[in-house]
């Protein structure tokens, strides 16, 4: 993290992230890491980028939906014309790559885009703002780059906010999205 925030790129750590899982996953207006609930991190990152920092909300690990809603919303809260694109990149297949010394295994937090979109849509937040990059990120990010470009097209990070939890997709994320920061561009891990 050192390099970004010398290239004057903000990090945002939640420590302890995540909680214990118990009945519904993600689901408490109340479910919290630290002192910040998660919808109050997304209204934070909203209210950094109101500053004038234009660019789109890129999410590496969506599962179905959450953090995407929460960033969604913020912002349709926070600014008065939401043009930004909310771009997903999973492989809703669950997480991939674990190694022997981290707390998840493989095909944790498995689902499907189908599931992610229709979680959206009864968030409200309507189909055509929202990109999917499906595939598992040693593809996507790194196999298959150049097309994933070109899939998501030009852009710039104003917000960038990486759930991989494990470290090689968290490198390709962080690899694969180095491009598109820019001064002012925020970090959320």
């Amino acid at each position: 993290c050192r390099g970004y925030q010398a290239a004057d790129v903000p990090v945002v750590v939640i420590a302890g992230w995540p909680p214990p899982m118990t009945g519904q996953m993600f689901g408490a207006e109340t479910t919290r890491s630290g002192n910040i609930t998660v919808p109050g991190m997304f209204e934070l990152a909203a209210l950094y980028s109101r500053g004038g920092n234009k660019g789109d909300f890129l999410e590496f690990g969506s599962f179905q939906g959450y953090t995407m809603q929460c960033a969604y919303h913020a912002f349709e809260r926070i600014s008065k014309n939401n043009t930004r694109r909310f771009i997903s990149f999973d492989s809703f297949t669950g997480v991939i790559g674990t190694k022997k010394d981290e707390s998840f295994y493989d095909g944790s937090y498995a689902t499907s885009e189908t599931s992610f979109r229709f979680s959206n849509a009864l968030a409200g937040i309507p189909d055509d703002r929202v990109t999917t990059v499906v595939g598992p990120f040693s593809v996507t990010l790194e196999d298959d780059i150049e097309k994933t470009r070109e899939k998501i097209g030009p852009t710039e990070a104003a917000i960038v906010h990486i759930d991989c939890d494990v470290e090689a997709p968290a490198k390709l994320a962080l690899d694969f999205v180095t491009p598109y920061l820019k001064q002012g561009s925020l970090l959320m891990f």
